[in-house]
């Protein structure tokens, strides 16, 4: 059973790998800004003029008072969250200053992120400094180790006058300096990375006081882990001049794009997964059981990431509901499976 187990695992990680032929996608774009529509309009509109996805979907989280849902994101192969210079109650921490379990869950499943905004830390963590380790969201979905410092609020009240671009391999074709349409900017995060984390700008310029802090950092995912994520520690439609704003966006979504699949327009749900919710679970998680099993009484397992079992038992029931008291949170594997077929689905347990 282990063996079939990790035959399965092999093949959800297998889509973590970029393909070597890529074609145009969907996004989901969120507003997470109350302050000012008009940026979000600009950001939106480079999203959308850079013209790498097929199509640009908006939510507005502001207005619906609440994180789009695993489920509504799922479709799409980027999710683009705009925070803006708003940093209180974001839904991006669902509004409660709490990890975002929907989005989570989006990400474990091979969904990339692309987060940006001023002061969006802050409103989770507070003051710099703070340091993370493995379990929190910001070490294990963002690359970060350390919240270390923010302009303004760590400079004397200066404020930072640039980013700067650290060369690298991953994103390139980007300016080599930003500027603000004001003479600093207030709130941005600098943010030491993990092990995970890429930079690609930093505080500048050299005399700058916390020149060198990095804030923006790009979370790679592997045949290990799908966690995938871009995170700009500033707010993008502030800065100065638009062919900047341009060449940045559009080196950051060619990026993206080398990661597209090559042979569909979205995220299909697989063909052989399970019914389950709610998803992610605090409690009782309830198993629809396919109608190929009726005629049998399958087996429903529960595995942990190392592939170990947790729990087991057989139904022949039209659904089962498993009790997940005793499990600690974090993602699992379902799996039902009788002598002719198997199915298989992942789920948040998160209590």
């Amino acid at each position: 059973m282990k063996r079939l187990f990790n035959a399965v695992l092999g093949l959800l990680l297998i889509a973590v790998s970029p393909p070597m032929v890529s074609a145009q996608v969907s996004a989901l774009f969120v507003n997470d800004n109350s302050l000012y529509f008009p940026n979000t309009e600009l950001v939106l509109n480079q999203v959308r003029s850079a013209g790498v996805f097929d199509s640009v979907y908006f939510f507005n989280a502001v207005d619906s008072l609440r994180s789009p849902t695993y489920t509504e994101m799922r479709p799409y192969h980027t999710v683009i969250w705009y925070t803006s210079t708003d940093g209180v109650g974001r839904y991006f921490w669902s509004g409660t200053d709490a990890d975002n379990t929907e989005l989570i869950l989006y990400m474990q499943d091979g969904g990339l992120l692309w987060v940006m905004g001023n002061d969006f830390l802050y409103d989770r963590y507070g003051s710099a400094p703070v340091t993370f380790s493995e379990g929190d969201f910001a070490y294990d979905y963002l690359g970060i180790e350390t919240y270390a410092v923010q302009s303004y609020g760590d400079d004397g009240s200066l404020g930072v006058s640039q980013m700067d671009y650290i060369d690298n391999d991953v994103i390139t074709n980007v300016p080599e300096s930003l500027t603000w349409i004001y003479e600093t900017l207030w709130w941005a995060d600098g943010c030491t990375p993990n092990g995970k984390g890429i930079p690609f700008y930093q505080m500048g310029p050299d005399s700058y006081v916390l020149a060198g802090n990095p804030s923006a950092l790009v979370r790679q995912p592997d045949m290990e882990n799908p966690i995938h994520a871009i995170s700009l520690f500033f707010d993008p439609a502030l800065i100065s001049n638009t062919g900047d704003l341009h060449q940045l966006f559009q080196g950051i979504l060619d990026y993206i794009s080398t990661y597209f699949p090559s042979s569909t327009n979205q995220r299909p749900v697989k063909e052989n997964e399970l019914t389950i919710f709610p998803n992610p679970a605090s409690g009782n998680i309830s198993v629809v059981i396919p109608e190929e099993f009726a005629n049998s009484r399958p087996e429903v397992v529960v595995y942990n990431l190392n592939g170990q079992t947790e729990l087991s038992t057989r139904t022949g029931e039209q659904r089962i509901t498993l009790n997940t008291a005793r499990l600690v949170d974090g993602m699992y594997f379902i799996q039902i499976s009788d002598n002719n077929s198997t199915r298989h689905a992942k789920a948040l347990i998160k209590h």
